[in-house]
């Protein structure tokens, strides 16, 4: 990355030429900070801005097209798609707002004591350039099933699902992105969430929806259980049905084999008609 050697040892101890990460919009330094404080610094890549702007432009000019032009554009809002696009990569490109980010996100979930996000050295953040306290960890994925059983895997999961739900539904600004390489098991047994660039908002209208859509799931939950239920079963009705039947079946058998077993009186289901005289013979 293109930083002047002066300019590094003025603003740090140390810093790593090399980059420890990269990505298409920027990548991540090493350094110490005068204070003897690990650092990253994650450095906006030269002329990223003005090639998504021709981007965008592109997009804009197709998503007209498709508006006038066909129905497919009118109907699923292309033009607003693009807009929002737009918005959301001006908001990621200042990376002084995804230091903002960072610090909501982190008073968000302040209460949750097994979680934690980077600190934000204001003072070494500009437009292009973003300074974070350096976090030694695991991505979760590399961590053995044994050693996350040993550090009670779910209630490291109940946690974070009752963050991310907190952030959504309570606070209204959420990670946008939690895939398990922004995800970290420090050194010190917690979880770090990392790169803040994109964040989600919901209004509290949005908020409610949420909130609905989750205590319907459990009433959902229940029908499909039942539904699958009454397929795996016959029907209970059509079984007692058939039973009656087989029993009546088998007792009028029964009947026809022995008549004396019912005393005296005619055999069920035999034919009337005149006695036979031979029998009186």
């Amino acid at each position: 990355m293109n930083v002047s050697a002066s300019a590094r040892m003025e603003l740090f101890r140390s810093f790593d030429s090399a980059p420890l990460a990269t990505a298409s919009m920027a990548q991540v330094h090493r350094a110490v900070l005068h204070d003897g404080s690990p650092a990253v610094v994650k450095v906006q890549r030269p002329g990223v801005r003005q090639r998504i702007e021709i981007d965008i432009e592109v997009l804009h000019e197709v998503a007209r097209f498709l508006t006038k032009y066909t129905a497919l554009g009118a109907r699923y809002g292309i033009a607003q798609m693009v807009r929002e696009l737009e918005h959301s990569l001006s908001q990621e490109l200042d990376f002084r707002q995804e230091g903002e980010n960072t610090r909501t996100i982190g008073r968000q979930i302040a209460g949750f004591l097994r979680l934690t996000t980077p600190t934000v050295y204001s003072e070494y953040t500009a437009r292009r350039v973003l300074t974070l306290s350096f976090v030694r960890g695991r991505h979760l994925s590399e961590i053995p099933r044994g050693e996350l059983t040993a550090l009670d895997a779910p209630a490291i999961a109940k946690d974070l699902l009752s963050a991310y739900l907190k952030q959504i539904v309570i606070d209204g600004i959420f990670h946008c992105d939690p895939h398990p390489g922004n995800i970290l098991l420090t050194d010190e047994g917690q979880i770090a969430l990392l790169d803040f660039g994109m964040v989600g908002r919901f209004d509290a209208g949005q908020k409610d929806n949420v909130i609905l859509l989750l205590l319907a799931l459990p009433r959902y939950e229940r029908r499909a259980h039942g539904a699958r239920d009454r397929a795996a079963r016959p029907d209970q009705a059509g079984v007692c049905a058939s039973r009656a039947g087989a029993q009546h079946d088998d007792a009028a058998r029964q009947g026809d084999a022995q008549p004396g077993r019912h005393g005296a009186g005619p055999v069920a289901g035999a034919r009337s008609g005149p006695a036979d005289p031979r029998l009186h013979a």
